[in-house]
């Protein structure tokens, strides 16, 4: 008779244990079992399984670079547009890349995507808010020769308050790979200025892209 119980409590145990391992895998998979669990806790459980952090410089490098990030890179700031960087680009031999070549529609929608599913701690907005420096910051940090600043005549080139004035330029002045940042005058393309040489002085405080 004791042995009748205590086996009877080992599979009591054992059908318990089950059913938790059931029980989480549900949770993993989002969907199976749900009414054993509370709701909230599921989409608590859930979000914390598949949150992917927001990219980070040092997984955008790689991507970055295995679609052509080298030479030759076409940065530009405002007023100037993505598209006139890419007009740019098209004068230069070989031709020029930059964010216009090199990160598509479907990569920045799996990136938003990932932003969009903020860890613990995070927010969704403040993710969001990270993606663009991180780009940028990856196109200076994996860029290589010479990189070209389409810029308007008479902008101060270390003017902070920009993403190139933030992120960019004071990547490519840490960035060894880097030789020359010539910059474009956006109404005269024709005319170009080398603003910084490799070994020359670093100018700017490092990148705030976080």
């Amino acid at each position: 008779m004791r042995y009748s119980i205590q086996r009877s409590g080992d599979i009591f145990t054992r059908l318990l244990s089950f059913l938790a391992v059931s029980l989480v895998f549900a949770a993993f998979l989002g969907g199976a079992l749900t009414s054993a669990v509370p709701v909230n806790n599921l989409q608590t459980a859930r979000r914390t399984i598949f949150a992917r952090a927001c990219p980070t410089v040092t997984d955008l490098v790689p991507h970055l670079q295995a679609r052509g990030l080298g030479g030759n890179t076409v940065f530009y700031t405002k007023p100037m547009t993505n598209q006139q960087a890419q007009a740019f680009a098209a004068t230069l031999h070989p031709p020029g890349q930059g964010f216009f070549s090199l990160v598509s529609f479907d990569d920045r929608m799996a990136w938003i995507d990932q932003c969009n599913e903020p860890g613990p701690g995070q927010n969704k907005e403040g993710e969001q808010n990270k993606l663009t420096p991180r780009i940028s910051q990856a196109l200076a940090q994996g860029a290589t020769g010479t990189a070209y600043i389409l810029i308007s005549a008479g902008a101060d080139i270390n003017a902070p308050g920009s993403i190139w004035g933030n992120v960019e330029f004071p990547t490519l002045q840490r960035n060894p790979a880097i030789t020359e940042v010539i910059r474009v005058d956006a109404a005269n393309p024709q005319s170009k200025t080398t603003v910084w040489n490799a070994g020359d002085p670093v100018t700017l405080p490092p990148s705030t892209a976080a």
